[in-house]
């Protein structure tokens, strides 16, 4: 009987033993095909252990004056400097690390092994504050890296809105072009046009967003809102300019994909426009 149980205790320590964390997950590389057409975002890394980056912290519920309890965190361990250290903040939103990584001297336009910087994590999660921080300290608005999409393309795919007015009001270039594999040519529109995300659209076509803009292949963002099913942005784009003679490379127009999907209001406005193929 001792033997037994002493075999049952050796095999839960080796259980134990071998337990190791969930690994993060990593940012997959560029590799967006032409039915893609504007994915502008990888998903920031997650992770479900303790990072060497991250501040572990401890929390306590303090009592204001007004005798409201609000939630206190101290961290446990301080952060070092390094470029590391600020992806990883900005990745998390973790503004206290931000501020205090900066203020070493940690360079805000550093770049991961995928070329992503700071702000465009940030820019892509929707963290504003972190955002601003950044850019009040030198943060370079139209940083592509190896990413090739700058920090407005990734937040007017997601519609974060107010990260887009800070940066256009900051220098942002609406009308930045990038390489997406065979695919050159597309910008911000296109991903705002093809997710559908309607106030982006609107903000960077009152920016000066070129309306008209083709790719390499001749598409245009009314072209990718057709494709993708998004007729409320595809109207948007009509109503604001949009060539809508415009074709493909292969000769295909904004009417020829209007009739093709169905989309009876988009041909009715596309006439009225002046579409005549």
């Amino acid at each position: 009987m001792k033997k037994l149980i002493s075999i049952i205790l050796v095999l839960f320590l080796a259980l134990i033993l071998s337990f190791t964390p969930a690994c993060q997950k990593a940012i997959p590389a560029e590799t967006a095909s032409e039915e893609e057409v504007a994915e502008v975002i990888t998903e920031a890394e997650e992770t479900t252990a303790a990072e060497d980056t991250a501040v572990p912290e401890t929390s306590a519920v303090e009592t204001t004056e007004e005798g409201e309890e609000t939630i206190a965190t101290e961290a446990t361990e301080e952060v070092e400097p390094t470029p590391e250290a600020l992806l990883m903040a900005s990745k998390i939103g973790n503004f206290e690390d931000m501020e205090k990584l900066i203020g070493q001297g940690v360079d805000v336009n550093t770049k991961d092994g995928y070329g992503l910087t700071p702000l465009i994590y940030a820019a892509s999660e929707g963290y504003t504050e972190i955002v601003e921080l950044l850019i009040d300290n030198g943060a370079d608005v139209n940083e592509r890296g190896n990413s090739v999409r700058t920090a407005l393309v990734w937040a007017a795919g997601f519609g974060h809105i107010k990260i887009m007015k800070s940066l256009i009001d900051n220098g942002a270039d609406v009308n930045a072009r990038y390489i997406d594999g065979e695919i050159e040519g597309k910008t911000a529109l296109y991903a705002a046009a093809f997710f559908g995300q309607i106030e982006a659209l609107e903000l960077l076509i009152n920016s000066g967003a070129d309306v008209n803009n083709q790719t390499n292949q001749g598409g245009t963002a009314l072209m990718y809102a057709l494709n993708k099913g998004e007729t409320e942005a595809a109207e948007v784009l009509i109503n604001n300019g949009t060539d809508v003679n415009l074709k493909y490379d292969n000769g295909t127009t904004a009417l020829m994909l209007a009739e093709a999907y169905g989309f009876t209001e988009i041909v009715d406005l596309l006439r009225e426009k002046g579409a005549t193929e």
